[in-house]
């Protein structure tokens, strides 16, 4: 409002087009542009037409796989739908890794409003009208996940963030809340210890699956903005922060993609669509 002000005041349209001109060449100068150094790439492989990709975590990690797919790259992701925080990306890997049962009291809830069954660790794409379609769904993913993972290239493993929400009754962390009511849940940040341990059982659960194994961190670079953009930095760093750690302990398989660098340094100033963020 104040740069709108100024410009309009006497003189403004002539020093309008002056900053306009500026901008412009700073823009086309690259300026503005604050390049990530490309020195987080793992060193010994790459993906081809040969390797099998395995994806899970946030939408970002379900758009890249799409893309992946389009060309004709092998790829599985997200066995349980789109998944935000890493204790349900966790569990998630558990599940598949074990071959755990759904259990059809404590896994699922029933809204009534709805006549909807869910599940509390699964995307709403798994959600039915039939309790045992639900169930019967996310066994015959968990299955056919673990097949895939077992013969898998590399895992890619993106966080989107550090907050969860648990039911206020038994205190179990949900990878989803199904528009179900806010009574029913209290929200909080994951400390980094709580991050940290989470990833250290991931990367287990994976290497035990599948030992030649390599495993690929992101941070998804789309904001969680709900809770002030200020909570959303303080989430991702405490991603980044846990990630890092593990890379370091992890050298010879666990590796980290900066997309989030890239999206908020590197390409800040193009454009944040749906078809750019993809690509």
């Amino acid at each position: 409002m104040l740069a709108s002000s100024f410009l309009s005041y006497r003189g403004g349209i002539s020093l309008q087009k002056k900053l306009s001109s500026s901008l412009t060449r700073c823009f086309s100068d690259d300026i503005f542009r604050t390049e990530v150094a490309d020195s987080h790439r793992p060193s010994g492989w790459s993906i081809d037409y040969h390797a099998s990709s395995f994806f899970i975590g946030s939408c970002f990690s379900e758009n890249i796989s799409s893309r992946l797919r389009q060309h004709k790259f092998h790829v599985l992701s997200n066995p349980q739908g789109i998944l935000f925080n890493p204790i349900s990306i966790e569990k998630c890997i558990v599940d598949v890794v074990s071959q755990n049962d759904v259990h059809p009291t404590h896994d699922i809830v029933y809204d009534s409003r709805t006549l909807v069954h869910h599940a509390w660790d699964a995307h709403s794409d798994f959600s039915s009208l039939s309790k045992d379609d639900v169930v019967q769904q996310l066994h015959e993913r968990r299955r056919g996940s673990l097949s895939f993972l077992r013969n898998a290239t590399v895992a890619f493993v993106t966080l989107g963030t550090s907050k969860v929400h648990a039911l206020k009754e038994s205190g179990r962390i949900v990878a989803n809340c199904h528009q179900q009511p806010g009574g029913l849940f209290t929200s909080r940040l994951l400390s980094f210890e709580e991050i940290h341990q989470s990833l250290r059982r991931s990367v287990l659960f994976l290497r035990t699956c599948n030992p030649t194994l390599q495993i690929v961190f992101t941070v998804s670079p789309v904001r969680h903005t709900r809770d002030t953009m200020i909570v959303n930095s303080l989430s991702k760093s405490l991603l980044l922060a846990a990630i890092h750690r593990i890379v370091e302990e992890h050298p010879t398989c666990a590796s980290y993609f900066p997309s989030y660098e890239y999206m908020m340094d590197e390409l800040r100033y193009g454009s944040t669509n749906a078809s750019s963020t993809n690509s």
